[in-house]
């Protein structure tokens, strides 16, 4: 199947899911890791020392598989996909 879609370069793949950060990589597509993911009830429940363990394992793991940026929650995604236009407009493509 052909989508004829001639630029993905503006395109935004955010997940936590490595297989399909990796499927958006793969499709040229700039990707965004969620490094604090999961339901909200489990990870307040976690110490305020194992949830920065987790969220500096996931950032390490999702950097290692090649995402263009981390974010720890969706609240910070406006400012992440500022910097990536910013990127986009110096001429950087995913």
């Amino acid at each position: 199947m052909q989508l004829k879609a001639s630029k993905l370069d503006g395109c935004v793949l955010v997940s936590d899911e490595p297989r399909l950060l990796q499927s958006g990589l793969n499709a040229g597509l700039w990707t965004i890791g969620l490094a604090s993911c999961g339901p909200s009830s489990q990870w307040q429940a976690l110490s305020p020392k194992e949830q920065e363990r987790q969220r500096g394992q996931a950032t390490l793991q999702l950097f290692a598989l090649g995402v263009h940026s981390v974010v720890d929650h969706l609240e910070a995604l406006a400012d992440c996909l500022a910097d990536i236009g910013q990127r986009r407009r110096k001429g950087e493509k995913p």
